[in-house]
């Protein structure tokens, strides 16, 4: 899980969407929900974030990479 979360953080430039703290807005948190796997790439639906100043949020899509750290790869690990 561990290994999933950082390289996803890692790759989509992701700060505090992953973490509930203190003055975080349970809904502004990233959920399992928020993602959607495909054979080679998956998005990310972050309904909110600190530079979102309309509360629009933003869809992010990541695709497979051909190395040994991977976003995509970790997560289809993560959800076997």
């Amino acid at each position: 899980m561990f290994s999933a979360a950082y390289t996803l953080a890692f790759y989509a430039f992701l700060k505090g969407e992953l973490v509930l703290s203190e003055g975080n807005d349970v809904h502004s948190v990233l959920c399992i929900n928020d993602i959607r796997m495909e054979d080679t790439q998956f998005t990310v639906v972050l309904k909110s974030s600190k530079t979102d100043q309309m509360g629009k949020g933003v869809t992010l899509l990541l695709r497979s990479r051909d190395s040994n750290i991977c976003p995509v790869k970790s997560m289809f690990i993560f959800f076997r």
